[in-house]
This record gives structure tokens, sequence and C-alpha cells, in this order.
């Protein structure tokens, strides 16, 4: 099944000016923590993820990845908001309550978001259609261009105005992606009994999921890799 392309985005940033990272935070190593909390959600929502933990993994990695392009945004956004203040005065609005979210709506939304990310997933294993969701990222504005100390580019992840779950989770896909495209090819790898997603690096066969491997050390069902059919 090829993955389902992200939703475009009218709200993207116009500015094409590479984000600086800052300082000791290389595109590798921002690649790694998209890859991992990527992996950190397809784990959790396809385990026993609710309302708590998906609120928690959107206020922690995830806000903490979006939030390099939002800081250099957001310095020349300062005086832009500073002169809108001076100009005109606006009347003091009271926020509206966001609605409750019932327990259930949360259970769909995971599931839904987990299985069409891991249509995209399985999708990156064939390099051509890898390309088409490179192209439909950069189309809908996910990602942005950024540079670290070192002058190697690479790209960050946007969170963006109502933006689907499975679209912000594809921006950190996509991030890890356009670095290393190999791994989705060769190494990525699903477990037939639990469904945990990892990336494998032995290249001479599947291993064990460790969630498989019993106490005595015999390995349960063995990890399916990813490969081309």
């Amino acid at each position: 099944m090829p993955p389902t392309p992200p939703s475009p985005k009218s709200g993207a940033p116009k500015s094409e000016r590479p984000v600086l990272l800052p300082q000791k935070v290389s595109v590798v190593a921002l690649a790694d923590v998209c890859r991992a909390t990527t992996l950190e959600f397809m784990n959790g929502a396809g385990g026993a993820w609710q309302k708590r933990e998906l609120a928690s993994w959107l206020a922690g990695p995830y806000r903490a990845l979006t939030s390099l392009a939002q800081r250099q945004q957001r310095e020349s956004e300062r005086m832009i908001n500073v002169l809108a203040r001076v100009a005109v005065v606006r009347p003091v609005r009271l926020a509206a309550k966001s609605p409750e979210i019932s327990e259930r709506r949360i259970a769909d939304l995971l599931a839904s978001a987990r299985a069409e990310v891991g249509a995209t997933l399985e999708g990156l294993r064939d390099c051509d259609v890898g390309v088409g969701f490179v192209f439909d990222v950069l189309g809908a504005g996910l990602v942005q261009r950024c540079v670290d100390r070192d002058g190697e580019a690479g790209w960050v992840p946007l969170d963006l105005p109502r933006q689907r779950l499975a679209d912000r989770v594809a921006s950190l896909i996509a991030v890890d992606y356009l670095l290393r495209a190999e791994d989705y090819e060769q190494k990525l790898a699903t477990c037939a009994a639990c469904g945990l997603v990892s990336f494998e690096d032995d290249r001479h066969g599947a291993r064990a999921c460790p969630r498989n491997v019993s106490e005595s050390g015999i390995p349960g069902p063995r990890v399916e890799r990813v490969t081309a059919a």
C-alpha cells in the first residue's frame, strides 16, 4: 500500500531561509532524535497509549524538535507583534476553553494515525515510492531546511496550524529519510507478533523482537525485515 500523501498546508512558512541549529546539535543528531521520536509514537500508539501519553509525546520530544524552527521565527515576529500592538488597540478576549476529547476518540485517532504512518513506513522500502513521499512532504511544507554549526545541511520538522497527527509524524520521518533513505530500504523491521517497529542493524537477517524473548532466553516469533518485493 503506498503511503498517504500529507495534506497541503496553506499555513506553511513562506521563508526559505535555513534554520541555524543550536550549538552542538548536528543534522545527524537531529535525524537520530526524529527517528527515535517516530519509533516512540509507533510503538506507543500500538500499545497502551491513551490521552495522557499522547499529550506527553506532543508536549515533550515533538515540541522540542519543532521548536527549532519556531525559535528562529520568533525573533523576527517579536518586533512585528510589538508594532502591531502599538498601531492597533485590540480588545481583550477571554480564551475559549478547549473541548474535552473522550478517551475513545483519542484511541481512534491513535489507531488511524498509526495505521497511516505504518503504511508510509512500509512504502519507503521502495525508493520510487520514497521519491513521491519526499515531493509530497516538501509540497505540504512539513519540513524546512536547516544547517548546523559545521555547515552540514539538513531539515527540521514544522508544527503547522491544524496539522493532522499523521502529518506530524510524517514530518519527523522526512527529516530522517532525507538524510539516509537507505536505512528505510534495508533496515526497517516490524515484529509480526507484536508490531514493534525498529531499525535492524544486522544485515544478515531478521532478529528476535526483544518483547518476544522469554525469560529462558528462547526467542519468540522472529522479526520480519521490511524488504522490497
